[in-house]
C-alpha cells in the first residue's frame, strides 16, 4: 500500500529481470536506475544488486540441475536466404538514402 515501497520493489524487479536475462547484475542495477526512477534512493542500490546477484546464482544453479539448453546451434550451410536477402539489402539502401536526405 506504500507507494515508496512499491517503487522500491519495482526497481528491484527490473534489476533482477535484466540481470537474469543478460547475466550482469551491475547492468541490471544501472538499467533499473535509468528506467524506473527520476529520483533514486541510494539505499535501494544495494537491494537491487543483492537481488540481482542472487537471481543470477539461482539461475545458474537451476540451469545446471536441469541441464537445459538455452538455444540450439545452427549450421550456416543449412540457412538459405533466397531472394528475401536481396529485398532486405534494397530496403536498407533505400532507408539509408532517405535518412541521408533527411539529415542534409
Amino acid at each position: 500500500q506504500n507507494p515508496f515501497l512499491l517503487r522500491q520493489m519495482q526497481s528491484v524487479a527490473v534489476a533482477v529481470g535484466v540481470a537474469t536475462c543478460f547475466g550482469a547484475p551491475v547492468g541490471g542495477v544501472l538499467f533499473s536506475i535509468e528506467v524506473t526512477s527520476t529520483v533514486f534512493n541510494v539505499s535501494n542500490l544495494w537491494k537491487c544488486f543483492y537481488g540481482s546477484a542472487w537471481a543470477i546464482v539461482m539461475f545458474r544453479i537451476l540451469h545446471e540441475i536441469a541441464r537445459v539448453q538455452n538455444y540450439e546451434y545452427t549450421d550456416l550451410n543449412e540457412t538459405r536466404f533466397g531472394p528475401v536477402l536481396l529485398l532486405f539489402v534494397l530496403l536498407g539502401i533505400l532507408c539509408g538514402c532517405i535518412s541521408a536526405l533527411f539529415l542534409f
